[in-house]
């Protein structure tokens, strides 16, 4: 378990992934991208899996002050390359940034509603939002990074 510090954002690594400060890079920049006023400290726990449950790219959970983010190395389908994984982590960074403002709960309450749990996974607004942003941000703060 290897853990990183910078501008009050603690990244922290369990299991096995190459260029874990360049991610420490793209973690926190991309938070930052989306709260450049935050001051205040958040944890940001990210395990490198096989495989995700239900053969899940990557999962992402939390609160306003914590978010664990589990992101695997694979599917059933294919093994995924270091850019792929972290196209995979843009997508949850920016559900992180979602707990982390509180616009998203563990108890699927967004902004001032409960969720329709009833609703397609792609069109529930939590997913929207990631789907729509997440190259934008792994071309800005991993590619060019």
């Amino acid at each position: 378990m290897n853990s990183v510090k910078g501008n009050h954002i603690y990244v922290e690594f369990v299991g096995r992934i190459a260029q874990k400060r360049r991610i420490t890079r793209f973690v926190r920049d991309t938070i930052l991208h989306f709260m450049p006023k935050m001051r205040r400290p958040v944890d940001i726990e990210i395990t490198t899996v096989n495989r995700c449950p239900h053969d899940y790219f990557a999962l992402c959970w939390g609160n306003r002050n914590t978010v664990e983010i589990e992101i695997a190395r694979g599917s059933d389908e294919e093994e995924f390359d270091i850019d792929e994984m972290m196209l995979n982590l843009a997508h949850e960074l920016i559900h992180a940034k979602q707990f982390l403002r509180g616009d998203l709960t563990s108890t699927l309450r967004w902004g001032d509603k409960h969720a329709d749990v009833n609703a397609a996974y792609f069109s529930q607004p939590w997913e929207r939002e990631a789907y729509n942003k997440e190259e934008d941000i792994y071309e800005k703060y991993w590619k060019k990074g």
